[in-house]
């Protein structure tokens, strides 16, 4: 009889043990996943990870733990790909620092990318973003302070819109270029913010502003990295995004 309850007793806790890793079924054959992806017509999601990296396992242990993350991952196909044994995956998508989480479609072709540790909340509102799609209202800032701080935690560049009211290029550049589908997937990869250059003179003047629209990449510590002045189509921003951040 006690040999029957430590028996059951060993079993449950074995249960509990994986209770946790229910929801999430993780693809470790990269092959498998695309295969999986075309036939479901679902997005892939890919952590690369190394087994030295710290991020990464904080990243395995608080993150993907998370219920919420867990609730949306359900609607891709989750992969995991070890950067020191996949070589040409890693070459191919230009991998170079670890965690690099992918979005890929079912041909290989990537939507956007999510680099270093993040929160789960974050995480999860870029996975709904890009299920979404065209539907949902890109995360635009405009609270100065509080886009930087974001750019910190996220550990990437803040793309910066400056604008004005009475300015109809920037107009044009909100209704065609921001609104189009290749400019929404690579923002993703951005903290996007939004400033008005006529209610934010000491902004304008750190950054000698003199036209608009003038769009800014900074690093989360304030240095400008690139600038871009005037009107631009998405088929000639979106490749500078690209190169500004190393697609």
């Amino acid at each position: 009889m006690k040999k029957l309850l430590v028996l059951l007793l060993a079993f449950f806790f074995v249960l509990a043990l994986h209770a946790g890793e229910e929801g999430i079924r993780w693809y470790k054959d990269i092959q498998q996943a695309f295969q999986k992806a075309a036939e479901t017509k679902r997005i892939v999601f890919v952590d690369v990870y190394t087994e030295w990296c710290s991020w990464c396992k904080k990243l395995d242990q608080e993150t993907f733990q998370d219920p919420s993350f867990k609730e949306v991952a359900a609607k891709f196909v989750m992969l995991k790909v070890d950067g020191d044994k996949a070589y040409d995956f890693c070459t191919k998508y230009g991998v170079k620092a670890y965690p690099t989480m992918l979005f890929l479609k079912a041909d290989g072709a990537e939507i956007t990318r999510v680099k270093g540790f993040v929160k789960a909340d974050f995480l999860v509102s870029k996975m709904k973003e890009i299920l979404n799609g065209e539907r949902a209202d890109l995360p635009w800032f405009t609270n100065i302070e509080a886009a930087f701080q974001a750019a910190k935690e996220k550990n990437c560049l803040v793309f910066v819109d400056m604008y004005t009211d009475w300015c109809s290029w920037c107009k044009k550049l909100d209704k065609e270029t921001f609104s189009h589908p290749d400019f929404r997937n690579i923002a993703f990869s951005y903290v996007l913010l939004k400033v008005n250059g006529d209610n934010s003179p000491e902004f304008k003047q750190k950054y000698a502003i003199k036209a608009y629209p003038t769009m800014l990449f900074l690093k989360s510590n304030g240095d400008e990295v690139k600038r871009l002045v005037g009107f631009m189509p998405a088929d000639k921003l979106v490749p500078v995004m690209k190169e500004v951040i190393g697609q």
